[in-house]
């Protein structure tokens, strides 16, 4: 049964890259609500919402819209009790020698070196141009749960992907290139370059902690990546959610979740094949963490 609360009933913010990730946020809701009957006139945006557990969740998609900020901003004003913001969607992952980070496991912005989860960069050149905040004391707390639930072999994430992509399978092809690798032909099978890496024992995706770097363009050179990994310790990269400037407040920073569909290089095949199955790890990912965030009181 639908049913319609007011505003203030909604304490999570959930902003997803683009529909795709907006269709899976919406796989993940326990249960979705109608539209409250009163809301802010001067905001234009399209939201969906819904609960997991007892958090009620209002969800909105950056398609089409240009800057994150702006759409944070109206939500803000639209639901003020909103306590925490979730940035959910894809993006690149930054392999390293201490981050195996691979095709479809989940990279979450967690305080790393002097950076705050996140950072920005503009340009070629890793340059930072604005620092935020942490995310609030709650939602690292649920982090850290739901990392020592997947040490312990108690996640739910298989559980949630499931559900979310309707027994789909899980893509295969994983393949990292070597930094300095090129690109040859459109399906990359002529490339030379593969990294060897040792065989996983389960095909359930890892989570990975670190810094999540945002800057103003799209990389696609793995050279260029592993600049802004080692400058910054990210273990992410992404271009869609730069404009975080809502943010830049005394409020505590949004938790960023990315479920990882490529490695920011030169060769792309893996891109659209893992594109879906990413938006899914992420989403459930997110919806892992909300049942470990305890309600506020």
């Amino acid at each position: 049964m639908t049913y319609t609360l007011t505003n203030v009933a909604y304490t999570v913010g959930w902003i997803c890259t683009d529909d795709n990730d907006l269709t899976m946020a919406c796989a993940m809701l326990d249960e979705e609500h109608g539209k409250p009957p009163s809301e802010n006139r001067a905001d234009d945006h399209s939201y969906v919402f819904g609960n997991i557990q007892h958090h009620n969740i209002v969800i909105a998609s950056l398609e089409g819209v240009t800057r994150l900020d702006r759409v944070a901003k109206m939500m803000i004003s639209s639901f003020p009790k909103i306590e925490n913001f979730l940035l959910v969607g894809t993006g690149s992952g930054i392999p390293s020698e201490d981050v195996d980070i691979r095709l479809g496991d989940v990279a979450v912005s967690v305080p790393s070196g002097r950076f705050p989860g996140i950072v920005r960069f503009a340009g070629a050149r890793p340059v930072p141009i604005g620092l935020l905040n942490k995310p609030s004391r709650i939602l690292l707390n649920a982090v850290g749960a739901v990392f020592a639930d997947h040490e312990l072999g108690r996640s739910q994430l298989s559980e949630y992907l499931s559900k979310a992509l309707n027994d789909t399978a899980r893509p295969r092809q994983d393949r990292l290139f070597l930094p300095h690798s090129l690109h040859t032909t459109t399906s990359c099978k002529t490339c030379r370059g593969v990294k060897t890496r040792p065989r996983r024992r389960s095909d359930e995706p890892h989570i990975h902690l670190g810094n999540i770097a945002f800057g103003d363009r799209e990389i696609n050179d793995g050279q260029v990546r592993d600049l802004i990994g080692n400058a910054f310790g990210a273990i992410c990269v992404e271009e869609k959610a730069a404009s975080l400037e809502a943010f830049c407040t005394d409020r505590s920073s949004p938790l960023v979740i990315r479920g990882i569909r490529n490695y920011a290089d030169a060769h792309s095949e893996g891109a659209e094949v893992w594109r879906w199955y990413a938006s899914a790890t992420g989403a459930a990912y997110a919806k892992e963490l909300l049942t470990q965030v305890q309600q506020a009181r």
